[in-house]
């Protein structure tokens, strides 16, 4: 439960520097930051299985990264 807080909290940041960000975006890049924030929503869900969460955790991390790499927020 700590983990999905704490993943929610860095979620709406990036989410919020990214909508302030925004501005200064060409048309590509503004998509591309749209999908990996949809991505990043979609695997911030909550899971049982521990195979899973694990898969999910390197994901949302490899999510992150491309987010920070693209100057999305």
């Amino acid at each position: 439960m700590r983990k999905l807080i704490i993943g929610t909290i860095c979620l709406s940041v990036l989410l919020v520097s990214c909508a302030s960000h925004n501005k200064n975006q060409n048309d590509t890049q503004k998509a591309f930051c749209k999908e990996i924030n949809r991505r990043m929503i979609f695997f911030n869900g909550t899971t049982s299985n521990s195979s899973v969460a694990q898969q999910q955790r390197a994901e949302m991390d490899n999510l992150t990264q491309d987010y920070r790499n693209e100057d999305c927020g």
